[in-house]
């Protein structure tokens, strides 16, 4: 990420958009091994840093405004 270099796309199975929607937030940990984004489409997915393949998902009961964070924590703020 820091070097430019292209490494992977955060892509689902079979070519499948990340988000249905537009994508309104986007994390990563300290350590580079987790990246968590948040949607327009209500959901927030967990991703592997190095191979780029989905972990998991986590519906919302509204879209995702946008995403904070600091060295300790992130904090995800939704807005219906």
């Amino acid at each position: 990420m820091q070097s430019g270099l292209h490494r992977c796309e955060y892509m689902l199975p079979k070519n499948l958009s990340a988000h249905a929607g537009a994508v309104r937030g986007i994390v990563a940990d300290g350590l580079n091994q987790l990246v968590v984004s948040g949607g327009a489409d209500e959901y927030v997915r967990f991703w592997n840093f190095k191979d780029g393949k989905t972990i998991g998902r986590l519906p919302m009961s509204a879209a995702v405004a946008f995403f904070a964070t600091n060295r300790l924590e992130f904090c995800l703020d939704i807005r219906e």
